[in-house]
């Protein structure tokens, strides 16, 4: 009995590349509705009380609102001329727009008069206006998407700087299409002083350090960087600062670290918070003692989900992002961002051909981005430059880069006093410079205890 040859439903190679270049060809009209753009230019042309509806929903002229390229001069001209306090009608406007050479953009003066007579009412025009901008924010969508296919195709991306791309160009897409928003002081003022009765701003976060509290308040947004040299203790303080925001005003918190792995970094988090010397804790002889103070805060570890420790090396501005976005996915929107540190971050892209400076004030600029667009405070760790060793640090010593300087929101510099030949003065004190303060006093000395057997910095009065 013969074996009946196999048959598969896989088109010809032909075929398949005819399909392809059919699909590619294959054009679909993009969003759009020509009638309500009409609408609202005739309700403006006709009634300046419309214009500031419009205005109120589609905001200031921008490319693409309208799908008609003659519609969007139209709406910019009408919008100048309503600004600067002059009537706008289908005479004044045809007016203008001859003055500036552009009439045959919209065809004639004539369509003017033609937008007019089409608008049922000008007291739609706000409704019109929804229509119109719905329609562009979905044109606006379908070109994201468009480019995030494009880029998945032509495999210049790895996928999961494509998956950001796509999520950061969503983002942004957001921010650029929302409504115009009421942004005078007059708008603003009602709205500013029930905040202030309403108590302490619950986005302002503190430090575990009294002394730094009062005169360095830290908001969403900000990115405070702190220096020091190598072992200076500055992923001392970082992570006590994120334990402190994590576990006391339970904020979620997330900490990417260039240096130590998980188990250096819950080593450290838990000599920090139990008060268990560092070094027992790391070869595993730990006294009786040191299991009760364990025990002690081990229910409180057991439960502190909204603290997330990354401890991959290859850290990018993109990796930063794709973890805060899945944070508020879980239901725990990021309280604060920290990075160990700066300089070992990686940029993407391969534009720089050996400029490291410029890479890393690129990515000094971009944290500063994403502390904005997440509306979270960022910790940024840098590290000094040889020339800072054996001196009092400025805000000119980071390695590397000139920007952070500027990047930056508030810079804390820290080291250990020495004497004239370079030597430590006092091992276990620190001094924390407050040598940018964008929101209160600088050039402020605060004294810390380092005691490096418990991975933490006190407050000085403490000691």
């Amino acid at each position: 009995m013969s074996i009946p040859a196999q048959t598969t439903d896989v088109p010809p190679a032909d075929m398949w590349e005819d399909d392809q270049r059919n699909t590619r060809t294959f054009e679909r009209i993009p969003p759009q509705d020509l009638d309500a753009e009409q609408s609202v230019l005739g309700g403006m042309l006709l009634s300046k009380d419309a214009i500031g509806v419009v205005v109120d929903i589609l905001g200031k002229p921008r490319p693409k609102v309208f799908y008609k390229p003659a519609h969007e001069l139209i709406y910019q001209v009408v919008f100048e001329m309503w600004a600067d306090g002059h009537p706008a009608d289908p005479v004044t406007v045809g007016a203008e727009v001859t003055q500036r050479g552009q009439a045959a953009r919209i065809g004639s003066v004539g369509y003017l008069h033609t937008l007019v007579q089409t608008v049922p009412t000008a007291a739609n025009a706000g409704y019109y206006a929804e229509i119109v901008l719905e329609r562009a924010k979905r044109r606006s969508a379908i070109e994201v998407a468009t480019e995030v296919v494009q880029h998945g195709y032509s495999d210049d991306l790895d996928t999961d700087a494509l998956i950001d791309k796509g999520l950061a160009g969503m983002q942004d897409l957001t921010a650029a299409t929302m409504d115009a928003p009421k942004r005078s002081v007059a708008d603003r003022w009602q709205d500013f002083l029930d905040d202030l009765e309403s108590g302490p701003d619950d986005s302002v976060i503190d430090s575990p350090y009294k002394d730094l509290n009062e005169i360095l308040p830290i908001e969403a947004g900000d990115v405070i960087t702190i220096g020091a040299e190598t072992s200076g203790g500055k992923s001392l303080v970082a992570l006590q600062w994120a334990a402190h925001v994590a576990m006391k005003l339970g904020k979620p918190t997330l900490v990417f670290s260039m240096e130590m792995n998980a188990r250096v970094l819950m080593a450290r988090l838990t000599a920090c918070t139990a008060k268990v010397d560092l070094g027992r804790l790391i070869r595993r002889e730990l006294t009786e003692d040191d299991w009760q103070k364990i025990a002690r805060v081990s229910d409180q570890m057991a439960n502190t989900h909204n603290f997330i420790l990354e401890d991959d090396g290859s850290v990018t501005l993109n990796t930063i992002r794709a973890r805060a976005r899945w944070m508020a996915s879980q239901g725990m929107p990021v309280g604060l961002i920290v990075v160990d540190y700066l300089q070992l971050m990686e940029a993407e892209g391969s534009s720089y051909k050996g400029n490291r400076t410029q890479e890393v004030s690129d990515i000094s600029r971009g944290l500063k981005r994403i502390a904005m667009d997440f509306d979270v405070p960022v910790i940024s760790l840098a590290q000094f430059n040889r020339e800072a060793k054996d001196r009092k640090p400025q805000v000119t010593d980071f390695k590397e880069s000139s920007s952070i300087e500027q990047d930056s929101s508030a810079i804390l510099l820290m080291y250990s006093p020495r004497n004239e030949e370079g030597e430590v003065i006092a091992p276990d004190e620190v001094t924390m410079i407050v040598a940018k303060n964008r929101n209160g006093i600088r050039n402020r000395e605060i004294k810390l205890i380092k005691r490096a057997h418990y991975a933490r910095l006190d407050n000085y009065a403490q000691a």
